[in-house]
């Protein structure tokens, strides 16, 4: 069985950036102290650099044709977008986008057949009918 993946609340997001920020200590020492994965928080960082770089959510949300609060979602509840949606804000910020939402390169690999069929039929259109 997988691991229960932990949730955080916006509050809790914002207080463990804001304590990064503010006490100059590094983010694995953060993370050690707030009981969290490094990795976590280091995404946690970079979506509110992002979220301030972009003066606001309006200019990226103009730009990738979704509304301002959609934005603003992903940044403070850390809500993943459509995978589309996603891979154009990656590319209007020019990030990568399995830093900026891991789950959906994640769900990507998951997805990925693998197996004596998928060898056999690599695609729907090769597969017989009756299958």
């Amino acid at each position: 069985m997988g691991e229960t993946r932990r949730s955080f609340d916006p509050e809790f997001r914002a207080g463990a950036v804001r304590i990064v920020r503010e006490s100059g200590k590094s983010i694995a020492s953060v993370a050690k102290d707030l009981e969290i994965n490094a990795g976590t928080l280091a995404n946690w960082m970079q979506m509110d650099r992002l979220a301030c770089e972009q003066d606001g959510n309006g200019e990226l949300a103009e730009e990738i044709g979704v509304d301002p609060k959609t934005v603003e979602r992903w940044v403070s509840t850390g809500r993943t977008p459509h995978p589309g949606i996603a891979h154009r804000a990656a590319a209007v910020l020019r990030e990568d986008l399995a830093h900026l939402w891991p789950a959906i390169e994640q769900g990507r690999r998951r997805s990925r057949g693998s197996g004596e069929l998928v060898a056999a039929h690599p695609t729907r259109s090769s597969a017989p009918l009756d299958m």
